[in-house]
């Protein structure tokens, strides 16, 4: 199961002086299972691609694929394509609203005409793959803390149990705690369920520790799509943009720089652990081996 953007676009104000791409020409497929990073400045049409994925926004040219369907036919059933393309918006729990948290939770996969026990069933089981205290799932969802309604509403999202899960900035607002706690969160499903996450974020620090595929726009167009490694490569191209790389990424050339041999392709701090332990053991060998006269 895939989604496929063809030769995608989408104009504002067309037909208007003030028409422009907010997207051109996009030529993309997003298979089940991977974690994918969308980058791009503010502007650089981010969020209309995600909300084309679920059918909140049609295209204006080219087609986008949902098991092989136009999502734009006249026949095709967007309620189903919502429940398998789930979207958290940014600072998702200004949507939340019932009186307590699992009714809040509740309301999603109650709008897909499932039974009420199937409904409450799936509502925990998304609190608990989100981690939240059993003791607050009656409580107002105004009671809680930031980070406790971040995960109140993945989970109302969760709860409809989505195959796709695009997150808008799902850590804005957090401290790092939080940060860290909602992503490792998100990074088990879908190592353990094997949902596809489309993560959209401004911290390359974020996107590098989890993502094993990252997604560049610019001014509507795909410009890059490629392994964290290879696209961070390209900081310096990144940086005309208004993008960059993660700050491990800087360290590592600034040692390449200064003689130092290390690959310059780590992207994350593990990584570069691995690699400056790497030259060092190198190193002491050499420093051991013995002088042999001539």
């Amino acid at each position: 199961m895939s989604i496929i953007l063809d030769h995608v676009s989408y104009i504002y104000e067309k037909g208007t002086p003030q028409e422009h791409y907010a997207l051109k020409d996009i030529n993309l497929v997003i298979p089940k299972g991977e974690f994918i990073g969308v980058i791009g400045h503010t502007g650089s049409g981010k969020s209309t691609m995600m909300q084309m994925l679920n059918g909140l926004i049609a295209p204006t040219e080219g087609m986008v694929l949902f098991r092989g369907q136009d999502i734009s036919d006249r026949d095709f059933d967007k309620k189903y394509l919502r429940s398998k393309v789930g979207m958290v918006f940014q600072y998702p729990e200004y949507q939340l609203f019932e009186s307590t948290v699992f009714k809040d939770v509740c309301f999603g996969p109650g709008n897909l005409g499932l039974d009420q026990k199937t409904v409450e069933l799936r509502a925990f089981s998304a609190l608990h793959q989100m981690q939240f205290p059993d003791e607050l799932f009656y409580q107002s969802p105004f009671d809680l803390s930031g980070g406790q309604k971040r995960r109140a509403a993945i989970a109302g999202v969760l709860a409809m149990d989505p195959d796709f899960l695009i997150l808008d900035e799902p850590t804005a607002g957090l401290d790092p705690k939080g940060r860290d706690e909602i992503l490792e969160l998100i990074a088990g499903l879908q190592k353990e369920q094997g949902k596809t996450i489309l993560l959209v974020s401004h911290s390359m620090d974020d996107v590098a520790n989890y993502v094993n595929r990252i997604l560049v726009l610019n001014e509507g167009k795909l410009v890059l799509d490629a392994q964290p490694a290879e696209a961070f490569s390209y900081y310096k191209e990144l940086e005309k943009i208004g993008l960059a790389a993660p700050q491990v990424t800087y360290i590592m050339n600034e040692l390449q720089e200064k003689g130092i041999p290390v690959r310059a392709g780590a992207t994350t701090l593990r990584e570069a652990k691995q690699e400056i332990l790497r030259v060092f053991s190198d190193n002491r060998a050499k420093e051991r081996e013995p002088i042999h006269d001539t």
